[in-house]
């Protein structure tokens, strides 16, 4: 059975942003984090919204984000279906 959670971007340029996670594959936050930026990644290049990406990824002029998950750990993630923010600041 899959183990879905949703993950909700809370960052200027990709706020919104939503995607699910299955939690049986990734054993921590920042295996999450990774997850959750690789499913926006592949949507901006599916898009060729390229410029989008680039930001993403620290390109160019675009600093690099540091992406992480606030106020909640593996635990309350795996026992509860709050809305789990990943956000850049």
């Amino acid at each position: 059975m899959v183990n879905l959670r949703e993950f909700i971007i809370s960052e200027k340029t990709f706020w919104g942003f939503k995607t699910h996670i299955d939690m049986d594959k990734v054993d921590t936050l920042d295996q999450i984090v990774q997850e959750v930026i690789n499913n926006l990644r592949k949507i901006l290049i599916d898009n060729n919204l390229i410029v989008l990406k680039e930001t993403l990824d620290g390109e160019k002029e675009h600093p690099s984000l540091n992406w992480h998950i606030h106020n909640s750990n593996l635990e309350e993630i795996l026992t509860t279906n709050n809305e789990i923010y990943v956000c850049s600041h």
